[in-house]
């Protein structure tokens, strides 16, 4: 709010365009300036409400999607295979299955163990590490990345015969350099499966995958 003596639309213009809500002119009494700063707080309290219905949308939308793109990764991998089940999912995903290979790659991380075997579940070095995930592969068509469970992954990777195995490799390297910003807090596994040619393979790769993934707990040099 600006109170003003100048009555000049040259100062009313410059007001307006610096966002200023009102611009009165002396003289102004109590009541009136208590009106006008009711009649602003009704306004930011409405925008406030609207804002908040927004980001509570927002984020409802958000975890339909993660829900969602984590079913489709387990009709892609665990149920009975249905080619046009898959498409028509994909396409309600937004999601290009089409390539000409696939590979997958599996990894997790967690807090690093205590003395008395305990981890910290969640901490600001996961929640960074998270966040560095999400912003590296969610805008590469070459990935498509799904949440298993909370701070385990699943990058879907597509390419050619020529290209599948550098498109992997660099995942990797990319996931290690994330890692690596954790330091010693936190703990963390990579393993990738075989490139196969088919979307009905992906399940075979994924199990391909899984196999070390698990083998990690019974044989650590793996």
């Amino acid at each position: 709010i600006i109170v003003s003596g100048y009555e000049e639309f040259f100062y009313a213009k410059q007001a307006i365009e610096l966002g200023v809500e009102q611009y009165l002119l002396k003289p102004i009494d109590r009541n009136g300036m208590i009106e006008v700063l009711k009649e602003l707080r009704g306004k930011f309290d409405r925008e406030n409400e609207q804002r908040a219905y927004y980001n509570q949308f927002m984020r409802e939308v958000q975890e339909y999607e993660k829900h969602s793109r984590r079913d489709f990764f387990e009709l892609l991998i665990y149920r009975n295979f249905d080619l046009e089940e898959i498409y028509e999912k994909a396409e309600q995903l937004h999601i290009n299955i089409e390539a000409q290979c696939y590979n997958i790659v599996l990894f997790s991380m967690e807090g690093k163990h205590t003395p008395h075997g305990q981890t910290d579940s969640y901490s600001e070095e996961l929640a960074q590490i998270q966040s560095g995930i999400d912003e590296c592969f969610q805008d590469q068509k070459q990935y498509l990345i799904f949440r298993n469970q909370i701070f385990n992954y699943a990058l879907l990777i597509k390419g050619d015969t020529n290209t599948i195995e550098e498109h992997t490799n660099q995942a990797v390297e990319r996931l290690k350099e994330i890692f690596k910003q954790g330091g010693e807090n936190v703990e963390w596994f990579i393993c990738t499966g075989k490139p196969v040619n088919r979307v009905s393979q992906i399940s075979e790769c994924y199990k391909a995958a899984m196999r070390v993934h698990v083998l990690r707990y019974l044989e650590p040099s793996v």
